[in-house]
């Protein structure tokens, strides 16, 4: 039997970021109107047990395109729900192409045309490779930014001194933070390589994390590394696969939850004639 081909429901859209469980919730309960959920699920031509869990927020990840459109279709007139408020919660933005630099809104990814072109003006990507990058890209920065955010906004909460800085100064490294939070093992800069939630990319980027410290010790030079990403099936099998090995370096690796803004978890790898070290970021009580 032949495979049904996918359809793409909103091909001028990217994910940008995860659902906002909460928004997307509270805009189809504003759709259904004076309707029954379930009503409203037949008019959508879905299952009723499918909006239940979207109204209950138990999705544990996004929801179908074809889900949003059907509500954006059928929703109450007076309702004053739109398919743009429904795409904002679902974590879709729009793509817009312009051949000039411009403003970048929260919602929108602006695809500049003078990266894509070359000097006499010839395509040198397809559209769909082009969108593709344009979207790891984009993925990728909002996540540094959130992330980066998310474990600063920790230390600081914790009473700690952060100073931080981004840039090529500090190797592949994505951020580099000076902080006192570590300075009882004679760390002085915390050096943070942010991936975005791909499982492969995390398991990857330890891959070459370990092959630059066989090189050259950080810990030496009075630094830390931690690989910080948002794949928790990631994160469980790095931690079974390396618990219990010793090493020179101060390594950890950080799971983000993007949906509650925090750190989730930190599995630190055990430094050679040292005792386990506590997680910083996990700690309850402020120092």
């Amino acid at each position: 039997m032949p495979r049904t081909r996918k359809e793409n429901v909103f091909p001028n859209y990217i994910r940008v970021k995860d659902t906002d469980q909460e928004a997307l919730a509270e805009l189809t309960i504003k759709a259904k109107g004076g309707r029954s959920l379930s009503r409203f699920a037949r008019d959508c031509g879905v299952n009723p047990s499918t909006l239940s869990r979207l109204v209950n927020q138990r999705n544990s990840g996004p929801c179908a395109d074809k889900l949003i459109k059907a509500i954006a279709d059928n929703a109450q007139s007076d309702s004053g729900v739109t398919l743009d408020m429904l795409l904002e919660a679902h974590g879709l933005a729009p793509i817009i192409v312009q051949k000039t630099a411009g403003a970048m809104r929260p919602s929108e990814v602006i695809i500049q045309m003078d990266d894509i072109l070359g000097q006499n003006g010839a395509e040198v990507a397809g559209p769909a490779k082009m969108i593709r990058q344009a979207a790891d890209q984009f993925r990728g920065e909002a996540f540094e930014r959130e992330a980066g955010d998310i474990i600063i906004n920790a230390l600081i909460r914790k009473g700690y001194t952060v100073r931080m800085e981004k840039g090529s100064n500090h190797g592949h490294f994505d951020i580099a933070v000076e902080t006192d939070a570590l300075h009882n093992i004679g760390v002085a800069v915390w050096l943070l390589e942010i991936k975005t939630g791909f499982y492969s990319a995390g398991i990857r980027s330890l891959d070459k994390l370990f092959q630059k410290l066989y090189f050259n010790s950080l810990y030496d030079e009075g630094k830390a590394a931690s690989l910080v990403i948002a794949d928790k099936q990631a994160f469980e099998d790095i931690r079974e696969k390396y618990h219990g090995i010793e090493i020179h370096d101060y390594v950890s690796v950080i799971l983000i939850d993007r949906i509650k803004r925090c750190v989730a978890d930190e599995f630190i790898f055990k430094q050679k004639g040292k005792s386990g070290h506590e997680s910083i970021l996990l700690r309850s009580d402020i120092p």
